[in-house]
């Protein structure tokens, strides 16, 4: 799927998710991003997302006009409810399933707010899509016991 990602969050010490949000969708349309589509998180590495959740390195939007593309493959998937960039155990739950299946996450993990302030009126019903793609282990057994 087309996405089009934003250029590199910063973030002051201490700061938190929502400031780097406001303003990539203040930015949006002049990076011509239809704010319409679905926007997510995009973090480079599952190592980077179980660092910090709450923290996403860009935003991205899902937009059939975009030259990035999520690569084809097996993704692993979890859903999340509640605020903007709260996680809570999805990111050790997605690992440790990971482990006990033989998995090994390959490339960025992309976090999709599906259902956000525009649809839902309590911050609690919030929800997002976290996927990251998987390979099998090549020896899965390994993987297991490491």
């Amino acid at each position: 799927m087309p996405i089009i990602l934003s250029s590199e969050n910063v973030y002051t010490a201490g700061e938190m998710f929502y400031r780097a949000l406001k303003d990539y969708c203040r930015q949006a349309k002049y990076n011509r991003v239809n704010t319409c589509n679905p926007i997510g998180g995009y973090f480079t590495s599952m190592e980077l997302f179980i660092e910090a959740p709450t923290l996403p390195q860009r935003f991205f939007s899902l937009d059939s006009t975009g030259s990035d593309c999520r690569p084809a493959g097996d993704y692993l998937v979890s859903y999340v409810q509640g605020y903007y960039g709260q996680m809570g155990d999805a990111p050790q739950k997605m690992a440790a399933f990971a482990q006990e299946n033989g998995l090994v996450f390959e490339g960025p993990v992309y976090g999709v707010y599906l259902l956000d302030d525009i649809c839902m009126p309590d911050s609690a019903q919030y929800l997002a899509q976290v996927s990251v793609r998987v390979r099998k282990h090549k020896y899965a057994w390994q993987a297991v016991n490491e």
